[in-house]
């Protein structure tokens, strides 16, 4: 027997050693993610009591935590958190996933999406891995966000990887920190997100959850090279819901585009193709929503048209895009009426409509009214016109106009990948498909049955490949396994899409009816359903078990209803409607209209549509000769193109894309991802149970922990289950004699466990059981301790009594020796202080002497050096002003008297006059030196001159308290400033008033009648005739009053 069960060699002490250290670096894994993340479970399929409580228990503490993602074994959980989290999706963090094996980090949608890239470069050379990534969920969800971020990891993960011929030099042109490729594929990820616009306003709508639902699924096609670079993109576009063009429920619209061309058209486009308001089309009008709370219509129609141009469609092109939504729009509003057994426009009104859309098709008034009002058959060779009923007409009139918008929106994305895509470089890829969730609403719908069927397929696939993972990776283990039972829905799928037993299932039933109209057609469909698939007529009247067991007979009301037991739950149907929302009327009447038109363009996209739809099988398939055929050459014999009366309906579309949509992803190994809304408010940090789980429901979340459920549900690493639970048999050596002895404790037999290669599987009660024991084994233990602590403490306790003793006498014995030496040096310390007390007295004596000395010495030279270069110390400046104006006088005499020696002598005299009048500075003088100092020292402190601004600091503080010392004359203030003194004194006693400061405002009155008696010494003529013409007008006033005392 080995002696573990990795390898031969390692004992039971290095078992643990290496299991000890693989539980440490889980645990520093766990702390380094927070303390939230190492108390909740990172896979759901951890959990041991994984019920609906502790699922929604555990999403809830990540979610309020900002942990957004989480694992359901390979399946990955994001909940939209409704608020930017930068973090999370920062470039170092793309940089910390890359290369990174799935789970060795966090839950990252980063993870999958590395994942996914790393299985595809490392298949064949000439057998490519190719991966997808199926993003599912509700409106509003995330999905298209969440590709967004996919797609930015993989384009900035190709800018990691090195071409294999490349030199050092290319090397560093790759490297991301260089960003030159990171700009290269930045122009191919900008293109392909510059077109979520687009898309979204011909592909999108509002719905009664959510106001800009997406109503067509996208398969997004990475194209890879085989060094795994990035080298193009394919959008494909699956399952457009064609019925929301001509009929919206109450409280939804129509496509974005429409009410954005009516809401930002200009006036030439509005006159041009006679655009009114959306209340006035009869395809807008019905569900009674015009408008969306936040979204500006025109400045999205600008946006629009900017995405457009992004592409490559020019303004000419533009144009005629409009003009085709512009006649979807006049289609909608052409009434008819039975005139002697014949169909023509009802009235003026319409026959304009008519005009005005045959004008926008590029095609002829009769052709389109002919196409419209008539049909024409070919019978043994010849033409038969056969009129159409009002019915009729208003078909082929709503099938023209679901034609135009389709064919129209299929170019569109054919355009878009014209500029993104490159087949030819293409080795690999990896698509990533962004489709409408499950959904089950109190109304239910055509629309809702047909993407309830997309989801029933994704969810048949996605529980086979959950099958084979789990397969997988028991054979990857060399375990015994059985198959694991589920759930099948393909007794469901055939209910919908086939002929179960025999029986004509749901969508072939409603393609027999077609002939029929109106209520009739669908009361008949429901008929059908439930006499095939509905209560047993045979059975008594009291039983309710239906012949199909994924079929719903409702007790009330079934004559329009019907009910379908799908995966996520049991959903009832209204029927009304499905007949005209299934019938494709585009015959070849309005084949032959458009390839009338005088358009290229518009021929050319309708070819794209035709052909999109005569690849369907079951489209061109030969008739017997006897058929009825649209042309003479369609005859027997004749080998020409024969024909159905009936057209391809809407449901066998939509199964004919879902086919090759099912067989794209087929091609390539599924990854998933399961968005969830959080709550119907749009709340960060909220997070609603019961949407929650309805959600986890219909994404099929329950049925993968099942499948895991039913197998081995808990799987440990050898050593770690050795270090877990060795305690439950302490003489066990190797993880096979754990196991074993584990085993024969609790009776479980191999059916509830295996042994792998690297890990140990068990079923889910053997493992509830097991950790139970281990409880028990613990608790048990705990109590010996206990017991012997308690030992322990009594020993404790006396040598801490013992202790406490010694502890007093040694303390006392301390105490003393502490008071001796603080007596002795006590006397030191006043020792030491007297002899430091007259050693400073004796130093204070002496310098009191010398100092006495220095002042004489000091006293003497200010007085010679006073009277030597001050004469004229006494002289205050308008002295000097003086002196200096009388010398400059008796200069320029002598001059003019030419005696120049003179001229000499006073020009002396007059320089220390000037020296003198600038050592004798008024405070008008001081300040203005002050200010000049204070901008230099801004200036130089801008220049970073710090050695300037010290000189200048101390030269500002030299003037400033030479000004303290320099008495103000207010005579040499000018006016203006007199007059800003007085009101800066105003406000200061306006505050001391609001104050109550009365002392203060004493004070401020004597500086304030100082000011104004100065101020009116300087009064200008103008204002001295202001006050005369002011007192004036008081003693006319007076006089007119007969106040003559006061005059």
């Amino acid at each position: 027997m080995q002696r573990n069960g990795k390898g031969g060699g390692a004992t039971r002490k290095e078992r643990l050693m290496r299991a000890k250290m693989k539980k440490k670096q889980q645990d520093e894994d766990a702390s380094s993610n927070g303390a939230v993340a190492a108390t909740t479970f990172e896979d759901i399929l951890q959990m041991s009591d994984l019920s609906e409580m502790s699922l929604l228990e555990n999403l809830r503490r990540r979610y309020e935590n900002e942990l957004i993602y989480t694992y359901v074994g390979p399946i990955l959980i994001a909940i939209n958190p409704y608020k930017p989290l930068d973090a999370i999706y920062s470039e170092q963090k793309m940089t910390e996933y890359y290369g990174k094996t799935m789970g060795a980090l966090p839950p990252h949608v980063f993870a999958l999406a590395d994942h996914a890239y790393t299985q595809l470069i490392q298949g064949g050379a000439l057998d490519p891995a190719n991966q997808s990534i199926i993003i599912s969920g509700e409106s509003g969800a995330g999905k298209t966000e969440t590709t967004k971020i996919i797609m930015q990891y993989l384009a900035r993960a190709t800018s990691y990887r090195k071409h294999p011929n490349e030199d050092a030099a290319h090397h560093v042109a790759a490297n991301p920190a260089n960003g030159t490729v990171s700009r290269t594929l930045g122009k191919l990820e900008e293109r392909v997100l510059e077109s979520n616009p687009l898309l979204e306003s011909f592909g999108n709508a509002k719905t009664l959850r959510n106001d800009n639902s997406s109503r067509f699924g996208k398969f997004i096609e990475i194209q890879f090279d085989h060094h795994g670079k990035i080298v193009g993109a394919e959008i494909m576009n699956f399952l457009l819901e064609k019925t929301r063009i001509v009929s919206q429920s109450i409280g939804e619209r129509n496509y974005h585009i429409f009410y954005q061309l009516l809401a930002g058209a200009d006036d030439d486009m509005r006159e041009k193709l006679q655009l009114k308001t959306p209340h006035d089309y009869e395809y807008l009008r019905k569900s009674q929503c015009f408008t969306i709370q936040s979204c500006d219509d025109a400045a999205e129609f600008q946006t629009t048209k900017h995405c457009m141009s992004t592409i490559g469609i020019n303004e000419e092109r533009q144009e005629r895009v409009f003009d085709l939504l512009a006649a979807v729009l006049h289609l909608g509003n052409l009434k008819f009426a039975t005139e002697n057994e014949t169909c023509v426009p009802a009235d003026e009104m319409s026959r304009e409509g008519l005009k005005l859309v045959a004008t926008l098709l590029k095609v002829s008034e009769d052709a389109l009214q002919r196409a419209l009002l008539t049909r024409q058959l070919y019978v043994g060779g010849k033409v038969i016109v056969q009129q159409q009923n009002v019915d009729q007409v208003r078909d082929k009139r709503d099938a023209l106009a679901k034609a135009v918008y389709s064919s129209l929106f299929l170019w569109l994305v054919s355009e878009l990948n014209r500029t993104i895509s490159r087949p030819q470089d293409k080795w690999g890829f990896i698509g990533v498909l962004d489709i409408y969730g499950f959904e089950k609403f109190e109304w239910n719908t055509f629309e809702q049955l047909c993407i309830n069927y997309a989801n029933e397929k994704l969810q048949r696939h996605f529980n086979q490949h959950m099958l084979e993972v789990e397969q997988e990776e028991y054979t990857k283990e060399g375990i015994d396994w059985k198959h694991i039972d589920f759930l099948d829905n393909q007794a469901c799928l055939d209910l919908i899409e086939s002929k179960p037993n025999g029986k004509p299932g749901i969508f072939i039933s409603l393609d027999d009816i077609w002939r029929l109209k109106g209520e009739e057609a669908n009361k008949k469909f429901v008929a059908i359903l439930h006499a095939s698939f509905g209560r047993d007529p045979s059975g008594s009247q009291s039983t309710t078990k239906n012949q199909n067991d994924f079929y719903i007979h409702p007790k009330v009301d079934a004559s329009l209803h019907f009910g379908i037991k799908h995966y996520a739950g049991e959903v009832i149907y209204d029927a009304s409607g499905f007949n005209d929302k299934n019938n494709e009327t585009l015959n070849d009447d309005m084949k032959e209209l458009i390839k009338q038109s005088e358009s290229d363009w518009v021929r050319s996209i309708f070819d794209l549509n035709v052909q999109s739809m005569e690849a369907m099988p079951g489209n061109n398939a030969k008739r017997p000769s006897e058929n009825v055929s649209r042309r003479p050459d369609g005859a027997a014999g004749g080998g020409g193109k024969s024909r159905n009366l009936r057209e391809v309906s809407v449901g066998a579309q939509f199964r004919f894309q879902l086919q090759e949509l099912m067989g794209k992803i087929s091609l390539a190994n599924p990854r998933y991802v399961r968005c969830i809304k959080p709550n119907e408010y749009k709340r960060s940090g909220e997070l609603n149970d019961v949407d929650c789980a309805r959600q986890l429901k219909y994404s099929g979340m329950m049925e993968a922990i099942q499948i895991r459920q039913r197998g081995f549900a808990l799987r440990e690493d050898h050593d770690v289950f050795f270090y877990d639970y060795q305690s439950l048999a302490p003489q066990a050596e190797t993880v096979n004699e754990l196991v074993e002895e584990i085993s024969d404790m609790l009776g479980a037999g191999k059916d509830q466990w295996q042994l792998g290669k690297t890990k140990v599987f068990l079923k889910r009660t053997v493992a509830f059981k097991l950790r139970k024991l281990e409880v028990l084994r613990g608790k048990a233990a705990a109590r010996t301790l206990q017991k012997w602590c308690r030992n322990m403490k009594l020993n404790d306790c006396a040598i801490k009594i013992q202790t406490k003793a010694r502890q007093f006498v040694a303390k006392k014995r301390l105490f003393k020796l502490r008071r001796a030496a603080y007596m002795i040096l006590s006397i030191l310390r006043m020792r030491v202080a007297v002899a430091n007390y007259q050693r400073l007295v004796e130093e204070y004596r002496y310098k009191n002497v010398k100092a006495v000395v220095v002042q004489k010495v000091a006293r003497g030279y200010l007085v010679r050096k006073k009277n030597l270069l001050h004469p004229f110390e006494g002289l205050g400046p308008k002295e000097l002003d003086q002196k200096i104006s009388e010398m400059e006088v008796a200069i320029a005499q002598a001059a003019r008297d030419k005696q120049f020696e003179k001229c000499a002598n006073l020009q002396k005299d007059l320089e220390k006059i000037v020296e003198a009048r600038k050592k004798v500075r008024t405070a008008k003088e001081i300040d203005g030196e002050i200010q000049k100092l204070n901008e230099e020292m801004e200036q130089a402190a801008k220049n970073k001159q710090f050695a300037r601004c010290a000189e200048l600091q101390k030269k500002l503080e030299e003037l400033q308290e030479v000004r303290k010392n320099v008495k103000e004359d207010l005579n040499e203030l000018e006016p203006s400033e007199l007059d800003e003194r007085i009101r800066g004194v105003e406000a200061k006693i306006a505050e001391a008033m609001s104050a109550r400061n009365f002392e203060k405002c004493g004070q401020l009155q004597g500086d304030l009648d100082v000011l104004v008696a100065a101020r009116k010494k300087k009064q200008t003529p103008e204002e001295l005739d202001a006050e005369i013409e002011k007192l004036n007008n008081e003693i006319a006033s007076l006089m007119q009053r007969k106040q003559f005392d006061k005059y």
